[in-house]
């Protein structure tokens, strides 16, 4: 589930990114932009080309950026958590902790 999130999320802002540099790109240079998919590169002229491989550059690299942060996050909240000790075994007995307001079932350690 988290992958497949992580997927949705950054390609949908590699998407944005795109279109938002690519409009301004061909806006700059004066072309039109018509909101077709270049499908073939080597067809447009050189400064098409030039605005396509900028814009696709520029993209991956804030798609890499916000993947490096999201990394650096899970990696510090990682650190910051506390250790817990885990049952070592499954077959301990439980023994009956009870109080007048609340009634807790607590492993034995023995």
């Amino acid at each position: 589930m988290g992958g497949t999130n992580g997927v949705s999320v950054l390609g949908a802002v590699l998407a944005r990114q795109v279109q938002d540099q690519m409009t301004h790109g061909l806006a700059a240079a004066s072309l039109p932009c018509t909101g077709r998919a270049v499908a073939d590169t080597r067809q447009q002229p050189g400064v098409v080309r030039e605005i396509v491989r900028v814009t696709y550059g520029d993209a991956t690299a804030q798609v890499f950026l916000l993947s490096a942060t999201a990394a650096v996050l899970a990696v510090v909240a990682a650190l910051l958590m506390l250790p817990v000790r885990l049952r070592s075994s499954l077959d301990l007995p439980e023994e009956i902790v009870s109080t007048p307001e609340l009634v807790l079932y607590l492993p034995s350690v023995s």
